[in-house]
This record gives structure tokens, sequence and C-alpha cells, in this order.
């Protein structure tokens, strides 16, 4: 993967000319984040009612999610307050028909020794399919986190995802994405549909590497 140097770094909100980016420009601000094709926002009530009824209350959208909270949330109120006082969720919304197509939490892992990485956990509802709009939507909160968000006071040295290993797509979302798959953690989850036990995956991005 070609490195971005830093004067293509700095122009990142405009039009990027790395791989990494695929000619994805995105514009930033504190509301929103913009790509070609995407918009990430935060949630508004309405939006979060939606979701909570599509989504979150849907066991084949939840199955596969790696997080410790999703089994506490039982009611929308339980869900309402996640969100409506933890502005890491991000709605992904397509620019063409204006839908929402899920959303993504940034959530902050750790910090050992001085190193911070934040983990990516995304929700896309049953009868999403298109999987290059999820891997823009990945790639924008990447260089978003990167570039303008600190984890106490210090930047992220890293971003990881943990997927179920029988997600169906996940893996290549996560390469597609120019993540690095690092190992795997035998029986570290479960289906949440059928109760099987799974393996993780974990997947990393470092600061250098994007």
């Amino acid at each position: 993967m070609k490195k971005i140097s830093d004067e293509e770094k700095k122009n990142l909100r405009k039009v990027s000319k790395s791989d990494f980016l695929e000619n994805m420009s995105i514009m930033s601000s504190e509301e929103k984040i913009e790509t070609d094709n995407l918009i990430l926002k935060h949630f508004t009530t309405r939006f979060s009612r939606e979701f909570y009824k599509e989504v979150i209350t849907n066991i084949e959208c939840t199955r596969f999610i790696q997080n410790s909270w999703i089994g506490e949330v039982k009611t929308f109120e339980d869900w309402n307050l996640r969100v409506d006082n933890y502005d890491n969720f991000w709605l992904i919304q397509n620019k063409t028909d204006k839908q929402i197509i899920g959303c993504i939490e940034v959530a902050n892992n750790y910090l050992v020794t001085e190193v911070s990485c934040a983990q990516i956990i995304w929700f896309v509802k049953e009868d999403f399919s298109q999987e290059t709009l999820l891997v823009e939507a990945i790639k924008a909160i990447v260089i978003e986190y990167f570039e303008n968000r600190e984890f106490f006071e210090s930047e992220y040295d890293l971003m990881e995802i943990k997927i179920n290993e029988k997600h169906p797509g996940a893996a290549a979302i996560c390469e597609k994405a120019g993540f690095t798959k690092e190992g795997v953690l035998r029986n570290r989850c479960v289906d949440r549909k059928t109760g099987e036990k799974c393996n993780v995956e974990i997947w990393s991005i470092l600061r250098e590497d994007y």
C-alpha cells in the first residue's frame, strides 16, 4: 500500500491521491463527515427510533456484532440513551436516495503504555448489499479519527475491527478498507441467533499505514 505524503495529508479534505482513499474526497465538520457517495452524521430522535426498529431489534442485523453492550439494550429508551450521550455513533446515509443504510460506532478500546486504539463496529440493515459503500464509510472514519480526533488528548495510534469469523463478507470489507488481519482468537464470541461459539478475527490499521 502506498503511503500518503505529508503534503497529500494536508489535502485529504479536497482530493486524495492515495491508493487507500481510491480518489474519494472528504469534507469534515463537527456535525458530519461527507464523502463522494455518503453523509455520516449523528443520530436525531427520529433516526434513532427508526434505526432501533429496523436494525437493533432485528437479530439478523445484530447476530454477529462484537461488543459488550448490545445484549443490554432491551428497549428503545436503552438504545436512545446510549446514542444520545455518545457522539461516536455515525449514521451512514446514501447521498443518492437519502436512505440510511447503517451506522458505525467508534469505541475507545484501550490506552496501554501510551498506545491508544479505537475500535470500529458497524451495523447495517438486513437488506444491505452495497459493500463498497460500507468500505467507503469505514475509510472516512479512519481519516476523521486519525486526523481530527483525540483519545485523552493523545492521537490515535491504531484502529481495530473485531469480527465474528462466520460473519459473511466481513473479512473482505476489512481488507478493502485497508486493514490487516492480525490473528484469530478462538471461541471468543457467539452467534447471537444460534448461540454457537465462534472465533474472532482481529483486523487493524496503524497510523503510519494509512
